[in-house]
């Protein structure tokens, strides 16, 4: 079930979007990636999204965009880092795990069993699906 976004998130989303409509260029590109952004936050609670700012949002949704631009159909893309300015354009406290794959049931509960059982803490899970085609070389159309 879809959440209903509050004022204060939507707005922190339209602030979101605005920034990435400053750093990605060419209008097809940043048509797809808004579409991107607005999915990828839609069903994430607001009080998960309002303790962060929308640079920090766009640093996370743009990194896991650009992970997924390429993958070969049937593997995984699957990224574990801690990210900085430097290396990554943004920053955050937390070690972000990153995961581009088809459709599998239940990954997420799994991925999230494993960690509890390392007794890793989840800060946040933002969990968006999408439909996408691919060209021969695994490159997001």
């Amino acid at each position: 079930m879809k959440r209903s976004a509050s004022k204060p998130k939507a707005k922190l989303v339209e602030s979101i979007i605005s920034r990435a409509n400053k750093k990605i260029r060419g209008k097809k590109a940043r048509h797809d990636f808004v579409g991107f952004i607005r999915r990828y936050f839609d069903n994430v609670p607001p009080a998960d999204m309002l303790g962060e700012s929308a640079e920090y949002h766009l640093g996370a949704v743009l990194n896991h965009w650009n992970l997924a631009a390429r993958r070969k159909p049937g593997t995984a893309n699957v990224r574990v880092y801690n990210p900085t300015a430097a290396e990554n354009g943004w920053t955050s406290s937390h070690t972000i795990v990153e995961i581009v794959n088809d459709d599998m049931p239940f990954l997420v509960d799994s991925v999230a069993a494993e960690l509890n059982r390392l007794k890793l803490t989840l800060h946040l899970v933002v969990h968006p699906q999408y439909e996408v085609e691919r060209d021969k070389g695994g490159r997001l159309q």
